[in-house]
């Protein structure tokens, strides 16, 4: 694995001024975090595609709703769980 991170957020959303890079997989631990990845996408037009790993299965539906298409429940927050996850992914 190659692990990059961006923070999109810290209580106020990060403003990009480029394009993320092309990732295959993004770890969301929070609905603020969630929605703030989602406007980035919008921003940019990027592909609801990408999978998304969450915490949580409150989370899973908020991202449904959002119109992600593949969402990954991790059942926690934990780096095992995250990993178990990615791995499943």
């Amino acid at each position: 694995f190659e692990v990059y991170q961006l923070a999109s957020y810290r209580r106020i959303d990060a403003e990009m001024t480029e394009s993320p890079i092309n990732v295959d997989c993004i770890e969301v631990a929070s609905e603020q975090g969630l929605r703030a990845i989602f406007r980035v996408y919008q921003a940019f037009g990027l592909s609801m595609d990408v999978t998304l790993i969450v915490p949580s299965q409150r989370l899973v539906e908020v991202a449904l709703e959002l119109g992600y298409r593949a969402v990954q429940n991790a059942r926690g927050a934990t780096p095992e769980a995250v990993l178990a996850a990615v791995e499943c992914a």
